[in-house]
């Protein structure tokens, strides 16, 4: 594990690499200079985005509300007589009693764009933190995308474009 001082882009140096093959009876080291450099994520820092509805701050635990018909299966409910014939689901519904549907959530979500510099902070390094913070916890779930002072990253979703984001934020406000 490594710590860095500060976020950026990062010379690598000097690498030692261990192994203690066979089965512990030894240790042996490598040393290698790398000439490259790392890019060093900020910290993450706990916090909400600044908003209402869907983006409010949610504590505890609760179930979620919205229904689909496209996204993953999430639930087996009792049928209702509300739900179309094609979300019954008909295996379990045979080995049942009663008529069992299918609970879809939603595949598609706003697209969320953080504004760095709308972010409540005590200075750009909190900001940063912040936002880094909100993009770890929401690329997963929907896309995301970032607003870096004249810079504006289109939202996406994906552990890629998170990487993208995550790197942006690293450079930001060090020039």
């Amino acid at each position: 594990m490594l710590t860095f001082n500060r976020r950026g882009s990062v010379p690598t140096g000097r690498v030692t690499v261990s192994s203690a093959y066979p089965v512990g009876f030894f240790t042996r080291y490598w040393t290698y200079e790398i000439d490259a450099k790392q890019t060093v994520f900020p910290k993450p820092l706990a916090g909400f985005f600044p908003s209402s509805g869907y983006d409010r701050l949610r504590t505890g635990f609760e179930l979620r509300r919205e229904r689909g018909q496209d996204g993953e299966l999430e639930r087996i409910d009792p049928y209702s007589g509300l739900e179309p014939l094609r979300m019954i689901h008909w295996k379990l519904s045979a080995r049942s009693c009663d008529f069992l549907v299918k609970g879809f959530g939603r595949q598609s979500a706003k697209p969320l764009m953080i504004d760095v510099d709308a972010i409540q902070g005590a200075g750009v390094e909190e900001k940063v933190s912040r936002a880094v913070w909100l993009v770890q916890r929401w690329i997963r779930e929907r896309p995301v995308g970032l607003v870096l002072g004249d810079r504006v990253i289109p939202a996406g979703s994906g552990r890629r474009h998170g990487r993208t984001l995550l790197s942006a934020l690293a450079i930001y406000g060090l020039d």
